[in-house]
């Protein structure tokens, strides 16, 4: 039998109740946004899928076998440092060099590449956090092989970074959609596709209880 430990901070897990209650809603369950996330974006497929949630300030890692949640790892390196990295490289203000992030990427074919060249140091450091943790599932489970990368979260909408990631990692990278298993309405319809990963964990933590 293998036990999945979970621990949080007390300050944490207070603040967050402390925020519900302020919002007039009453907490009933609080869990961490990795398995809020898996539950959203897994699907009947018995692969071994690794997910990354790659957010403004942290990088979120998770390995799941058949559905089970088996590993999980947190990275620094995020959203944010890519911007510092563009804002140092090109000397841009942060808020500009958030926008160049978002408009060009890690595409080398835009803006000569230099947006690219600034925040590839920063995106190999979590390529490497992500060949580490597929290393050591590997190692521990012989024979068994991460088949497929579903990432979500802001960063992941950067052009050209889901390629990056296949052709750097060696496994197929695409951008999760938690809403796969919502019955379409008028108001889903009206959420842009590209977006709908930025909900990753906001769904799975509503299907908590389905």
């Amino acid at each position: 039998m293998t036990v999945l430990l979970v621990a949080a901070l007390n300050r944490l897990i207070d603040k967050t109740v402390k925020v519900v209650k302020a919002a007039g809603l009453v907490p009933v369950s609080i869990e961490t946004e990795m398995l809020s996330m898996v539950r959203s974006l897994t699907d009947a497929s018995k692969d071994i899928i690794l997910f990354l949630d790659l957010g403004a300030k942290s990088v979120d890692i998770a390995i799941t076998d058949n559905g089970r949640l088996c590993l999980t790892r947190s990275v620094a390196t995020a959203g944010e440092a890519l911007t510092r990295s563009i804002s140092s490289e090109l000397g841009l203000e942060f808020a500009q060099a958030e926008e160049y992030k978002r408009a060009y990427g890690i595409n080398p074919a835009n803006l000569n590449g230099k947006v690219a060249k600034a925040i590839e140091p920063a995106m190999e450091a979590v390529a490497k956090e992500v060949d580490q943790a597929v290393q050591f599932f590997q190692t521990a489970n012989k024979g068994k092989m991460v088949k497929q990368i579903i990432a979500s979260g802001g960063t992941s909408l950067l052009p050209h970074i889901v390629l990056w990631l296949t052709k750097r990692v060696g496994v197929e990278t695409e951008i999760g959609d938690p809403f796969k298993k919502v019955v379409a309405s008028d108001l889903l319809q009206k959420l842009p596709k590209e977006s709908r990963c930025l909900y990753a964990i906001a769904v799975g933590l509503a299907m908590k209880e389905i």
